[in-house]
């Protein structure tokens, strides 16, 4: 089986090097300081207290490089969705699966739009993985992939890929409401990447402070408000639910947001908070909290 890790940072990195492991012919896609480390010195993977290294498998930022493939794991960051769709457009062939475990609520169709949407199979990642230093991806908490067909049907292609990753160690899920599931996370993310990344805090610390824990719960409130609009059948408790128990659940973890600041990269403001607001605005509702996150945040990474 050929699996393309489309964006080899955390999650790609940590999936992809799972899936090398069990044996299955991987490439990776990627670029800058972290494409240097691993063509110098392959990928490293630390998880549960082992330490993995690969160095036999494809490392390139050029598509042209890799060839065609069955599966791909597209995990670059949600701002450059686009622009990495139309680079591989040339190497994906008829029967190529893209699943999307990407951050944002929109990615997926964006590449449904250039790939074409029946190529594509939502998805969305609960795992704990950072890359301290370019190459290396630690992994500290869970590991797993959901995914599923956009009419909820378990297709065969979905058992299909839960059988590769199975076989590589990786909890996967198979959803029949993999959209609900989505926006479960993206809630998440949109109250703790966005809180952690304004408080320079872990989720441990910001659950352990009733201040910032009760901002977490207003705020997720005020988005659930926005997925009801958007025709997303979620309640408020089961949002909170999801959202406080995955934050407890990853412990002392550094949301990636927050990684990406103290490494001055961009960051998804815009695929978190800036749709949320987009969205208020839409259904003609006021979203104070996202507003002034997305005020300090404009201000810190501008």
């Amino acid at each position: 089986m050929r699996i393309g890790i489309i964006g080899t940072g955390a999650v790609g990195g940590y999936f992809g090097a799972k899936f090398k492991l069990a044996g299955n012919d991987v490439v990776f896609l990627s670029r800058g300081e972290n494409l240097k480390a691993m063509k110098k010195s392959g990928l490293q993977l630390k998880t549960a207290g082992k330490i993995y290294k690969i160095k036999d498998a494809i490392f390139t930022d050029n598509p042209a490089d890799i060839g065609e493939l069955d599966y791909i794991l597209f995990t670059v960051k949600s701002y450059d969705t686009r622009s990495t769709a139309r680079q591989i457009k040339n190497i994906i062939k008829s029967n190529t699966v893209i699943i999307t475990p990407q951050n944002g609520i929109n990615n997926d169709l964006i590449l449904g739009e250039i790939l074409g949407k029946e190529k594509i199979i939502p998805g969305m990642a609960k795992v704990g993985v950072s890359v301290p230093k370019p190459g290396r991806i630690e992994h500290t908490s869970l590991g797993i992939i959901i995914i599923g067909e956009y009419d909820g049907s378990i297709s065969e292609r979905l058992k299909k890929f839960q059988r590769i990753a199975q076989n590589a160690g990786i909890e996967c899920v198979i959803s029949e409401q993999i959209l609900k599931d989505r926006w479960k996370k993206y809630i998440w993310n949109c109250t703790f990447n966005i809180i952690a990344a304004i408080t320079g805090l872990r989720l441990d610390q910001i659950l352990s402070n009733k201040h910032l824990k009760q901002l977490c719960i207003d705020t997720i409130k005020e988005i659930t408000r926005i997925a009801v609009k958007e025709k997303v059948r979620i309640t408020e408790v089961e949002a909170l639910k999801a959202s406080l128990e995955l934050a407890d659940n990853l412990g002392k973890f550094k949301p990636s947001t927050l990684e990406d600041i103290e490494k001055g990269k961009p960051i998804e403001l815009d695929a978190f908070t800036g749709t949320v607001i987009s969205l208020g605005n839409k259904h003609k509702m006021d979203t104070p909290i996202n507003k002034v996150f997305y005020a300090l945040l404009h201000g810190k990474v501008n």
